[in-house]
């Protein structure tokens, strides 16, 4: 098990050998998980408020150096629990903009964690990471659209049915990518 000052040593090592690519996208993970937590911060006032924000911005920075470390799962399931235990009052565009910039936070740490941070992106390898940003973000905002929608739609019936019907959707949506992951040629992923 690797001490405090191991983990520092790694994390010193990782940030003086990142290339700028990566540099770029450990800043908006950073950036993104922060604003989250400031924004908890805000809107939802806490005794504990300063403690919280100070552990979100720290864990952010952790997530940002290691990305593939735990630091980025817990502090998606810190400031995801902020939010809900703070959020029942919140107007639909908190939702939004929390959700965003949970999204971002989690599509760019996977993609940090996904290569070395000296690694050297090609322009191929940018335009995929474009493509799936895009599409993953899309389909964040698409889907805070419809839960917005749905919350603002007088006389929808409300329940587990939907909740069961958006767990088939995911598994169903799970699937076909899975689906497509094994039938693809091995270059084309």
């Amino acid at each position: 098990m690797k001490d405090l000052f191991e983990t520092l040593s790694e994390a010193t090592v990782t940030l003086r050998a990142t290339a700028l690519p990566q540099a770029l996208l450990r800043f908006l993970v950073a950036v993104a998980g922060s604003a989250a937590g400031l924004l908890c911060f805000l809107w939802f006032p806490h005794p504990y408020g300063p403690v919280l924000l100070g552990a979100a911005i720290a864990l952010a920075l952790a997530s940002a150096v290691l990305p593939d470390s735990a630091a980025p799962t817990v502090t998606l399931a810190g400031l995801a629990l902020w939010w809900f235990v703070g959020a029942a009052a919140a107007s639909w565009w908190q939702w939004a903009v929390m959700a965003l910039l949970l999204a971002v936070f989690h599509f760019g740490a996977g993609l940090a964690a996904a290569s070395p941070p000296w690694a050297r992106a090609d322009a191929g390898v940018v335009r995929r990471w474009a493509r799936s940003a895009a599409a993953y973000l899309g389909l964040s905002a698409g889907a805070v659209a419809v839960a917005i929608g749905a919350a603002l739609t007088a006389g929808l019936p409300r329940g587990m049915g939907w909740v069961v019907a958006g767990a088939a959707l995911l598994l169903a949506a799970g699937i076909a990518s899975l689906r497509r992951m094994v039938r693809a040629p091995q270059g084309s992923r």
